[in-house]
């Protein structure tokens, strides 16, 4: 499975991310409830790999976060500006 999550905490000044990305090779059968409050899009339950990417070009990182299936296509993109 693969998915996104971000938590905010008053004691921290910036959000906390956590990636997950798993499976090229294989996949669960069937997809079942996955409760998670903190996930910004949706789970995905196909083979997939994840791509992390950081553009420095334009003076503040973009964090380029994507999950893609086994034909290279995106399945989920969430760009984090600093």
């Amino acid at each position: 499975i693969a998915e996104l999550s971000k938590i905010e905490k008053q004691e921290i000044p910036y959000p906390i991310y956590d990636f997950t990305a798993s499976g090229l090779t294989h996949t669960w059968g069937m997809p079942w409830p996955e409760p998670n409050k903190f996930r910004v899009d949706s789970l995905i339950f196909s083979k997939n790999f994840g791509l992390i990417s950081i553009d420095f070009a334009s003076g503040s990182p973009i964090v380029d976060l994507q999950v893609r299936n086994e034909l290279n296509e995106v399945l989920l993109e969430h760009k984090i500006e600093y």
